[in-house]
């Protein structure tokens, strides 16, 4: 039995923190976006769903159509056919073939995957390689692939490509000289991707989460801490991560309750792995969903709003919505219906200014109206205070109103 899970008399007679004795016993195994099973993505509640289904039924229709299309593509609309819990068999063999287009073999001993079978690259990278792999997951095509050469053979070719990656000071995207991810993204981010990939595999990384370390002894707090705390989940050293390092990512949530390192406004993209990152170190330290289903909604809304909108970018930015949606859609609508029910409670009315402003739903008040009506067996109604104070004067008499 692991020794996190007794708390020591000697710790609470000397005033040592409990930490991580109580928390330990609130952590959940590691679960890659691919490796969810749909039974449990929760139900989630989009109030313009068909709209929704829409856009992704143009992709369903068209992707392979779609130019430039790529294997991160790929990788987020198949997420969003999953989320959205669509038939994941459509297309199949024409996205398997796609995907086996990117194949790039080096020598007889190294498989990995380029971006696009239109790519110029000459060497395959890290990146496009768990895209594949993951895509190829999501296809319930994995296993087929691994065995095509008998077993184990892809597996350990895959594994070759990606060794050479590991420079002991950093983690490489690929061999190309002047590569600008290598250069201006962190290695953590493609460590990130390496150790998925080694799972997809076959490959117990936590058995060997001793020559990964060097990667994450930087105690630095920056944006890179985002993937270093993914990689310390996935290596199962999440023990090792205090609260310091999640409050330090809380300071970048912004007014409209999205994430951003640099903008004013939160981004989909920064907000979808800090979403991530919050939700698996919950365990730790409790974030306020509030605001991120605001920001969710408001860009939902904006992506919807219009057809000249259906691009591979906005296909992306959409599945990411929802996976972030329904990551939080249990806490938020928990918290939201307590602290509407109480006020309904205690005031026979809910003051919806105050919810924007204590909680910040500044987006999104009407949706979750809708949502209460059709789940519960009474009504609620959004009123404009102006409108029904004019409407009152109206049906006074004349008397009435001169008084």
């Amino acid at each position: 039995m692991i020794k996190e899970s007794f708390i020591f008399k000697e710790d609470l007679i000397k005033g040592k923190s409990l930490y991580p004795y109580l928390t330990i016993f609130k952590k959940e195994p590691f679960k890659s976006f691919f490796s969810v099973k749909s039974r449990e993505i929760g139900p989630f509640y989009i109030s313009n769903s068909d709209e929704v289904i829409k856009f992704y039924q143009f992709f369903n229709k068209n992707i392979l159509n779609e130019r430039p299309l790529n294997l991160e593509n790929v990788y987020y609309f198949l997420l969003l056919r999953k989320y959205l819990k669509e038939d994941k068999k459509e297309n199949k063999k024409e996205l398997y073939d796609y995907i086996k287009k990117c194949k790039f073999s080096k020598g007889n001993d190294k498989l990995g995957f380029k971006f696009s079978p239109y790519s110029n690259q000459k060497e395959p990278d890290i990146w496009s390689t768990y895209f594949a792999l993951a895509s190829m997951k999501l296809l319930g095509v994995l296993n087929e692939f691994l065995a095509s050469k008998g077993q184990n053979q892809v597996a350990r070719e895959i594994k070759d490509f990606v060794h050479p990656h590991n420079k002991g000071d950093r983690f490489l995207h690929c061999f190309v000289e002047d590569c600008e991810i290598c250069k201006k993204t962190s290695s953590a981010r493609t460590l990130y991707f390496a150790l998925e990939i080694l799972r997809l595999v076959g490959i117990d990384t936590r058995l060997s989460k001793d020559s990964f370390r060097s990667y994450l002894t930087d105690k630095k707090r920056d944006p890179l801490m985002v993937f270093k705390l993914l990689c310390f989940k996935l290596l199962d050293l999440d023990s090792n991560v205090n609260e310091k390092a999640l409050q330090y990512l809380h300071q970048f949530q912004k007014e409209n309750g999205g994430f951003s390192f640099k903008k004013i406004d939160g981004k989909i993209n920064t907000t979808f792995w800090l979403v991530y990152v919050l939700d698996i170190y919950s365990w730790l330290i409790n974030y306020n969903p509030i605001p991120i289903y605001s920001f969710i909604n408001s860009k939902l809304n904006e992506i919807l709003s219009e057809d000249s909108n259906r691009t591979l970018i906005k296909m992306m930015e959409l599945s990411k919505l929802i996976i972030i949606l329904s990551i939080i859609w249990k806490k938020f609508i928990n918290t939201i219906e307590r602290v509407l029910f109480k006020q309904l409670e205690q005031e026979k009315y809910v003051d919806s200014n105050q919810i924007k402003t204590s909680f910040g739903l500044t987006h999104g008040i009407e949706e979750v109206i809708s949502y209460i009506n059709e789940y519960y067996t009474f009504n609620i109604r959004i009123l404009d205070n102006q409108l029904e104070f004019n409407n009152y004067i109206r049906d006074l008499s004349p008397g009435q109103k001169d008084f």
